[in-house]
């Protein structure tokens, strides 16, 4: 039988070549999805500078939304506080394990004023909801319909988590599920703050006391001490001064005389 036609390749080739294409396609669709869900993260979160209005050590950008009881809350509102800023939605996989953990952590350092505070990342109010019920998550979620709250802090996957000093300054971000010895050591990271600045306050307050003593200790040494060897010397001195003068008063009257 005659062969394929000269520069036509063959339905075989075709075929092996529409089949390869396509499981390229799928690996490709296959690895875009992980990436935004954050089903294919490792246990832990990456620990990031970030850049920009949202990297570590800036202050946080101005947040202010609608949570999903309907209540507004505004991210200055918690200034003097910590807060923990948490990306999530209902149908990261990763989250399903993460925002019990959050639960737990805003139950711990309640003592301490820790405020827990979500953002939902590319979701619908109604399965946050129910997710949210059914995973136990007591603290409020603010709804990002548009995206802009996203944006504004440079989250662009679900989870990623932010914390927040009392200051309202980015002490802390991490990408994907954050485990709780990872929260706990930014947490930490806070306290040594403050805790050296009441050091550094302590150490002022005790080298102007110090100080303070020394100079009293100082005037004090200027003055002679009662029954001291000063206090002799100075008394001995006024006598003798006293019988010149009375020494010098009499040979002026004898010789008047």
């Amino acid at each position: 039988p005659p062969g394929p036609a000269p520069g036509r390749p063959a339905p075989r080739r075709r075929l092996i070549a529409a089949t390869v294409g396509g499981v390229v396609l799928l690996v490709a669709a296959a690895v875009l999805w992980a990436l935004s869900s954050g089903s294919g993260s490792v246990p832990g979160a990456t620990r990031t500078a970030g850049s920009g209005s949202a990297r570590v050590g800036a202050p946080a950008p101005a947040l202010e939304g609608r949570t999903l009881d309907g209540t507004t809350v505004r991210l200055h509102d918690f200034r003097g506080r910590p807060v923990v800023l948490n990306f999530w939605a209902s149908w990261c996989s990763p989250c399903r394990e993460e925002l019990p953990m959050l639960t737990r952590a805003a139950a711990d350092h309640r003592d301490r004023g820790l405020v827990v505070l979500g953002v939902l990342l590319r979701d619908l109010p109604r399965d946050a909801r129910r997710f949210a019920r059914a995973h136990g998550v007591t603290w409020p979620t603010v709804t990002d319909p548009g995206g802009y709250i996203a944006e504004r802090y440079r989250v662009r996957s679900a989870p990623a988590t932010l914390v927040i000093d009392a200051q309202g300054r980015i002490r802390s971000r991490f990408l994907g599920a954050v485990t709780r010895a990872q929260l706990e050591e930014a947490l930490q990271e806070l306290d040594r703050a403050p805790h050296s600045s009441q050091r550094n306050r302590r150490a002022a307050a005790n080298g102007a006391a110090t100080a303070q003593t020394t100079s009293t200790t100082t005037a004090d040494t200027d003055q002679p001490v009662p029954g001291s060897s000063a206090d002799r010397n100075e008394v001995d001195s006024a006598a003798a001064g006293s019988k010149v003068a009375s020494d010098s008063s009499a040979r002026g009257r004898r010789s008047r005389g």
